[in-house]
């Protein structure tokens, strides 16, 4: 039986945290997700991209098992594409080479991965059984940005073949724009809720920092194809994250160079989890606070009681350049559509720009 099926796993590697869902072939329709992470205290679909080294260099902790004062490497994955980013300044990655020598960036990525690889397949053995497992083949996705060049995919295919997730022949890349495609058009949108006339009909997909229009061709199989070329910029989470330390940095000057790893680790959990999340631009966001630290309190830095005092102009202004950015590239994609010489995409175009407004 096993040797006509197989699982299908799809591994979301991401900057700030990563998930892992599976299906096996003879269920195309049952989805699994891993929900349950080392350390975790509760229920995640998601789990944090950093990892912790020893002296030896071996992985210490990874994920939600690095706790306050854990130092651990994070944003990894930006390595693997130098040329795409702007490191300067970026003290979650500057020091990354440095803590970790001689590893490279690709050795760092595939000892994530490795982490990602034992631990669901020590959640499918505890579900399907170890026999079972050892029984049946297992095909690894992983989803990479859409703007990424060769070379960086390249360098993602060797960690992965390094993490033991097949060879480069085997192991497929997709990416983050489709993968989020098809997963929201398979499972959450009805079909019935799609139409095509004339043979076509579009839609307009953001996911993260890649944008991508699809035309549907068909309803049964569903069949879509990009509508136009797909777009992407330097405009997802991580960059609020940047944008927040350009902020801590600008207020406290010096002190910021004077802060242990593990304090400024901590003031960024604090960001990553409950600031960056929770801020709606309410009234109830006119000042939010993170903890800085034992740095006395100073009303000029607005620092009180080790948490530093953030105003929602503030807020608003690590929010913006990134939002904005992703209109452009919104109205980018939508003028390109527009311009095509086809009836039923002025409609759609029509009916994106009424639901974005």
């Amino acid at each position: 039986m096993t040797s006509n099926h197989r699982l299908k796993v799809g591994i979301d590697f991401g900057t700030t945290f990563s998930g892992i869902s599976w299906i096996y072939t003879m269920k195309p329709d049952e989805v699994n997700v891993v929900m349950k992470w080392p350390g975790a205290p509760n229920a995640s679909a998601k789990v944090p991209s950093e990892i912790l080294y020893s002296s030896d260099g071996t992985v210490r902790k990874w994920g939600f098992q690095l706790k306050f004062p854990d130092e651990p490497i994070a944003w990894f994955k930006l390595l693997l594409h130098p040329t795409q980013y702007d490191f300067a300044d970026c003290s979650m990655l500057s020091g990354t080479q440095n803590l970790v020598s001689p590893k490279k960036p690709v050795d760092i990525v595939a000892d994530y991965l490795t982490c990602l690889r034992v631990h669901f397949l020590d959640v499918i053995s505890g579900s399907i059984g170890k026999a079972f497992l050892n029984a049946t083949p297992v095909d690894y996705t992983l989803t990479v940005p859409a703007i990424w060049k060769d070379p960086a995919k390249a360098l993602t295919l060797e960690a992965a073949e390094k993490a033991g997730l097949g060879t480069k022949d085997t192991i497929r890349l997709m990416s983050e724009p489709d993968a989020a495609a098809a997963w929201t058009l398979l499972r959450d949108i009805n079909p019935n809720n799609l139409k095509v006339r004339w043979g076509m009909h579009s839609l307009l997909w953001i996911a993260g920092v890649d944008l991508i229009s699809y035309q549907v061709q068909d309803l049964n199989p569903l069949t879509v194809n990009e509508c136009v070329k797909g777009t992407g910029g330097l405009c997802g989470s991580v960059f609020l994250n940047r944008g927040f330390l350009d902020l801590v940095k600008s207020r406290i000057g010096d002190l910021f160079k004077k802060m242990k790893p593990a304090t400024r680790n901590r003031m960024v959990s604090e960001w990553e989890l409950v600031l960056k999340r929770d801020f709606s631009n309410s009234e109830e966001d006119d000042l939010s606070s993170c903890p800085i630290g034992p740095i006395p309190d100073n009303s000029e830095l607005r620092i009180l009681d080790g948490e530093l005092l953030i105003n929602r102009e503030e807020m608003l202004a690590i929010f913006d350049p990134v939002i904005g950015q992703i209109i452009t590239l919104v109205q980018e994609q939508i003028d390109m559509v527009a311009a095509k010489d086809d009836p039923e995409l002025q409609i759609s175009v029509r009916h994106i720009m009424i639901a974005i407004q």
